[in-house]
């Protein structure tokens, strides 16, 4: 849509006075962020586009793993389920005491599934994780 000769002026006056304002908010902003540091050397503001995150872990050990698997959430308690309720099938106990162990072990395993896929995404990319994450959280 054309508009007249004084309106597109007028509108484009408007468009510079805001991004005038814009640019000298964004410079007090860095410069009180500046003098905020104590002198500290400060990494450069990223653009309002750039989301990447940059995502670190700790080194892949076992032993990190079982503790970060373990101690994720609390309902991981349940985890106990799982040999209890082979101990109790292998026993012959109850079929109805067997469903009820098995079903409380499946809650903890969709949460390990959760973990899995969040820790498959920081090791392979964005691009593999979130495909991997689409593949199996209809799973989930």
């Amino acid at each position: 849509m054309q508009l007249p000769d004084g309106e597109q002026q007028h509108h484009t006056l408007q468009e510079e006075k805001v991004r005038r304002r814009f640019m000298t908010s964004l410079k007090k902003k860095r410069e009180s962020h500046a003098l905020d540091s104590n002198d500290e050397e400060l990494p450069p503001l990223r653009p309002w586009y750039n989301v990447r995150q940059d995502l670190t872990h700790k080194p892949f050990t076992v032993g990190n793993q079982l503790k970060a698997t373990i101690f994720y959430s609390w309902i991981n308690l349940l985890l106990f389920a799982v040999p209890a309720g082979l101990a109790l099938y292998y026993v012959d106990a109850n079929p109805v005491a067997i469903f009820f162990v098995n079903f409380a072990a499946v809650v903890p395993m969709a949460s390990l599934l959760g973990l899995a896929m969040d820790e498959l995404r920081l090791r392979t990319g964005d691009v593999l994780g979130a495909l991997v994450y689409i593949s199996f959280g209809y799973v989930e």
